[in-house]
């Protein structure tokens, strides 16, 4: 969890940071060194307008990082909520979340993220709505049977007795015991939203050129993989660390709560 935690951390810095730590202005366009190779002068080369690429993924982690992480902000506000009154509220409630659940989980996840994100054309804004809308459900299907669970434990059973309200058993009895479990789960799905944001981008649903962004520098490149090899590989080293980082940090808070089969 260390090492996850570490590894989290200083990618959230540099995130935040890139802007002030780029050698160069991501957007600056210097013709005379296009498509240059690495050196001392450019760290990561530059890309077909002559870009620092350096300063292009600094300045892009922001971007790539926390529209993942908004985007599992907006499923998580959704999807809790569902699944604590489908997991607490009568059969008819409960009925009725599944079903909608069931169809909203029936289409593959990536391809349900993509139309509702054509729907409202392509913007950041527009991506992390449609990538929240389409996770949502997991998240309540997850929620209600981790309450379900919950609920049926010897202390739980006499608080409901006791005749305590619902907001005092699901903050002092229910919530200890799903919290553990959510925290892995939201670790791990924020690398799974990670490689969604950046292949959305890559298909031109996200945030538009010339913002420096992952998604976007891996299909710029696309044109130069057998001239200009860094231009892939600088974006594709970057999410996979990242994702590798949250990865590390869900798989050890999962050994840290003792929790098993999460995410």
């Amino acid at each position: 969890m260390i090492a996850g935690g570490c590894l989290t951390l200083l990618i959230f810095i540099l995130a935040l940071a890139g802007p002030g730590i780029a050698p160069r202005d991501p957007l600056s366009l210097d013709l005379e060194h296009r498509l240059q190779k690495p050196d001392a002068e450019y760290l990561l080369g530059t890309d077909h307008l002559g870009r620092c690429v350096l300063s292009r993924i600094l300045c892009g982690a922001g971007t790539s990082l926390l529209s993942a992480a908004a985007a599992v902000s907006y499923a998580l506000l959704i999807g809790i909520p569902a699944g604590f009154v489908a997991g607490l509220g009568n059969r008819v409630a409960d009925a009725v979340l599944t079903r909608i659940c069931d169809a909203v989980l029936a289409f593959p996840f990536l391809i349900l993220a993509l139309a509702l994100t054509a729907v409202t054309g392509p913007s950041l804004k527009s991506l992390i709505l449609g990538v929240g809308m389409a996770a949502w459900a997991w998240w309540a299907r997850f929620v209600r049977g981790m309450v379900l669970t919950a609920k049926e434990k010897d202390f739980v059973r006499q608080g409901f007795a006791m005749g305590l309200s619902q907001i005092r058993l699901i903050r002092r009895y229910i919530l200890p015991q799903i919290l553990p479990p959510l925290l892995v789960s939201i670790s791990l799905s924020a690398g799974r939203m990670m490689v969604v944001i950046s292949s959305l981008s890559y298909l031109g649903f996200g945030i538009q050129p010339p913002a420096p962004e992952w998604g976007i520098m891996l299909r710029e490149s696309r044109l130069y993989l057998t001239s200009a090899l860094w231009l892939m590989m600088a974006p594709g080293i970057a999410v996979s660390i990242s994702v590798l980082a949250f990865n590390l940090l869900g798989e050890g808070l999962k050994d840290w709560f003792g929790v098993r089969g999460s995410g």
